[in-house]
């Protein structure tokens, strides 16, 4: 039980994105970085650096926006803040005492309030986000990393984190970043668009 706690305050506490494998009926948007191989010729072809500055900046222009936690994952842990729905892995869930069982459900919709509290603003080049009640703010570059991005982001007091951003598609951003040995992935539901 205190791991399944440690795993959702770890979450919750860092700021984290998750990508989740979604199946579409209808054809999506979405952009990504250029292919490994234009980036790592970016030196020596101008052309391919521009094409990925370009993209870059396109990928930036659709990140303008206020984002909604809506949903994430922790360790086979599940959190969808949309549904008020938190579930455990089914093996973490048989080794559950009944006490256990009692303690998790009630502390089921704490955490899901904290999860549905979440947020970031992407505004110019400044980053602003709310994980856990915990505000932040400061400012981020973007890079190509493969077919996707990562977002190095300087907080006001100085630290720095990580944010591997996998796409963003029919308003959903997704992100990808691993806290301690946990991998942490969360979709984020756009709710306020900039211009």
């Amino acid at each position: 039980m205190k791991n399944i706690a440690f795993i959702l305050l770890a979450c919750l506490l860092s700021f984290t994105t998750f990508a989740q494998k979604k199946t579409a009926t209808t054809k999506t948007k979405t952009t990504t970085a250029k292919s490994k191989t234009a980036v790592a010729t970016k030196k020596a072809d101008p052309e391919a650096q521009k094409k990925i500055d370009e993209a870059t900046a396109a990928f930036d222009k659709e990140l303008q926006a206020t984002w909604k936690l809506n949903e994430m994952t922790v360790d086979g842990t599940y959190i969808n803040a949309t549904k008020k729905i938190m579930t455990i892995p089914e093996e973490t869930e048989k080794l559950l005492t009944a006490e256990q069982r009692k303690t998790f459900d009630s502390q089921k919709p704490m955490y899901i309030t904290k999860a549905s509290a979440s947020s970031v603003t992407f505004n110019g080049k400044d980053i602003a986000y709310i994980i856990n009640n915990t505000p932040k703010k400061g400012t981020y570059t973007l890079k190509p990393k493969g077919d996707s991005y990562v977002a190095d982001i300087v907080l006001s007091d100085g630290t720095k984190e990580t944010m591997d951003i996998v796409s963003v598609k029919n308003n959903m951003l997704s992100v990808v970043q691993t806290i301690k040995t946990y991998k942490a992935e969360m979709v984020f539901v756009k709710i306020v668009p900039r211009k």
